[in-house]
């Protein structure tokens, strides 16, 4: 076996045995998601001042930065956070969404010292340990639509295709945005509403192999995950994939 089949069979192996050990939490789509990471609270006021000070610098900033923007504050007790939102929403929504996700965070994750949330088209994280360049999918949230197509096997085969089609795009992306959509056609076109429309996106910090690995995380655990769905989105601090029979490219920010 040659030497580079070797490597990318290791590669897939690890994957597979990385989601198995993932946190996965199975929630509807049309709840706001956040998750608190169980790895201790802060107890004082400098730490509590260091957090707003890197969420506001998130918010603040991250219109002007296609999207993505990490912030942090202080010298003792640092705190790193960033933003993410994905290329198909404008700029004023992207910033309202990381507002309205930093007040649904702070209400909930009150006192630990890391969190993650997900709501409406965007994502909002913060830790006190170094976030930037590192994949740390600790959590996956998985969001089937409870409603299923009628041809299952053509759907799924579509899905893999168009998906596979842009985790190439996205793992070649720039430092400053990695992000595709596309669509794709399936079945006879006499069946109504048979085109997929997706989007995926890594957070541009990580490098083409770190994006790589966490999109084949998607990639392994989609069908499971979502066999059929009319829509679906499997969210992690790091990376996502959303797709929808509808488009959802002009989406407003709610």
């Amino acid at each position: 076996m040659e030497m580079k089949s070797i490597i990318s069979f290791l590669f897939l192996l690890q994957t597979i045995i990385n989601v198995v050990n993932l946190s996965v939490a199975k929630v509807q789509p049309e709840n706001n998601i956040y998750k608190c990471r169980n790895t201790g609270n802060y107890t004082t006021a400098n730490y509590e001042k260091n957090l707003m000070s890197a969420l506001d610098g998130v918010a603040n900033n991250i219109a002007a930065h296609k999207g993505f923007y990490h912030s942090s504050s202080g010298a003792k007790e640092l705190v790193n956070a960033f933003g993410l939102c994905p290329g198909y929403i404008t700029p004023d929504n992207c910033a309202l969404c990381v507002r309205n996700s930093i007040i649904l965070l702070r209400s909930n994750c009150q006192k630990q010292k890391e969190g993650v949330t997900w709501i409406s088209t965007c994502m909002v994280r913060y830790s006190d340990r170094k976030i930037l360049g590192v994949l740390d999918d600790w959590v996956w949230v998985h969001l089937p639509d409870p409603r299923t197509v009628a041809r299952v096997r053509e759907m799924d085969q579509a899905l893999f295709k168009l998906a596979t089609r842009l985790q190439a795009q996205v793992a070649g992306g720039s430092s400053l945005q990695k992000f595709a959509y596309g669509q794709l056609k399936y079945a006879p076109d006499s069946i109504a509403n048979n085109t997929l429309y997706a989007a995926m996106q890594c957070t541009p910090d990580l490098s083409k192999l770190l994006c790589t690995k966490c999109l084949l995380s998607i990639m392994l655990t989609v069908t499971a995950c979502c066999s059929g769905k009319v829509s679906a989105a499997m969210l992690s601090p790091n990376c996502y994939l959303r797709y929808d029979h509808d488009k959802f490219d002009k989406n407003p920010v709610t």
